[in-house]
């Protein structure tokens, strides 16, 4: 008897990593080798890019929600979203002190219209980091990325 296996593209690069040669052998009969070679960045290009990867449904309405509370709601999860997308499984451990946790910094400059991105930064875990594990990114590099990739989703949710 043969079974059939259905794995979001998320899943499949979580456990190729860890896979066993057969095992990864068999993942890339299915996505093609080149998946596993290339880099996050170049299949996050957009908020659409991040539900795919993921596998999460796009933004809900959160109707239950006060009504002027929603747009934050809304941004945030959608942040949230890219950035585990971004981070392919990682997700910060806010308990240990020794690791790192990068974020995107932008500088407002008095307008909606140069509101940009300002770099890269990281904290430690501790209880006075700038931002929970959601929120945090993996590393340097995916934080700058994020920052100017996706400058108009921060944006809207830190206005929000």
């Amino acid at each position: 008897m043969k079974k059939e296996l259905v794995i979001t593209e998320k899943n499949a690069k979580f456990f190729y990593e860890m896979a066993s040669d057969e095992l990864k052998k068999e993942l890339e009969n299915s996505f093609g080798k080149a998946f596993f070679e290339s880099d996050i960045t170049d299949s996050v290009k957009s908020l659409k890019d991040a539900f795919k990867v993921t596998g999460r449904p796009e933004t809900p309405s959160f109707s239950d929600v006060p009504e002027d509370l929603r747009p934050f709601f809304q941004a945030t999860y959608n942040v949230v979203v890219i950035n585990e997308a971004l981070n392919e499984g990682f997700r910060g451990n806010i308990y240990n002190e020794d690791e790192s946790r990068y974020y995107p910094w932008f500088r407002p400059s008095g307008s909606p219209g140069s509101f940009r991105f300002g770099g890269a930064s990281y904290e430690s875990s501790n209880a006075d980091a700038g931002a929970g594990s959601r929120l945090c990114l993996k590393n340097y590099d995916i934080a700058c990325y994020v920052g100017k990739q996706f400058t108009e989703e921060y944006r809207k949710m830190l206005e929000s």
